[in-house]
């Protein structure tokens, strides 16, 4: 059987580097390899910098595309539930309309089973996932709102008024 991969990677402060968009593409071939699957080339899906708080991403949307003209792999794999979507709603209709054309979705770090219990626990890790961007989202914004009350830009151009000021990164070593 031939599998498409589809992998997101929004980077964040201690992101861990196994979540890169090719480290996810190299764990979904392995996972495709254990279970004798090729990988299409031609149906490598990655997103880079991208929220999965939407499904308005380039990738997502040339894979959808790709799945309703009927040029597309009988199997879907991603690293886990969250790479598809971080909205719940988006993700259970996507994920339905996906497996209703009749492509399987398989996670290479969940296996939930094909019975309504394995349904069940994948919609929780929707919700789940939804909830930690939730969460995420207001600490990121009480963050910035701290750096714009001290008179510091949030990114970019600062405003005019506003001071920039180097920031010293203090990175954990490596522990193996």
């Amino acid at each position: 059987m031939k599998a498409a991969i589809y992998t997101r990677y929004s980077p964040g402060q201690d992101r861990e580097k196994t979540s890169t968009t090719l480290n996810q593409v190299q764990m979904c071939r392995e996972h495709a390899q254990h279970n004798r699957w090729s990988v299409s080339e031609d149906h490598i899906y990655a997103d880079e910098f991208i929220s999965g708080g939407s499904d308005e991403r380039p990738a997502f949307q040339k894979m959808i595309s790709d799945i309703d003209e009927g040029n597309f792999p009988d199997i879907l794999i991603t690293k886990d539930t969250s790479r598809l979507a971080r909205n719940e709603l988006q993700a259970g209709i996507h994920k339905e309309w996906i497996r209703r054309q009749g492509i399987q979705i398989r996670f290479v770090l969940q296996d939930f089973g094909d019975g309504d219990e394995g349904w069940f626990t994948e919609r929780q890790m929707d919700l789940i996932a939804e909830l930690f961007r939730r969460k995420k989202s207001k600490e990121i914004f009480a963050h910035q709102r701290q750096n714009a009350l001290q008179g510091y830009s949030n990114g970019g151009r600062p405003a005019y008024g506003y001071q920039r000021r180097p920031i010293e990164l203090k990175l954990k070593p490596n522990i193996i």
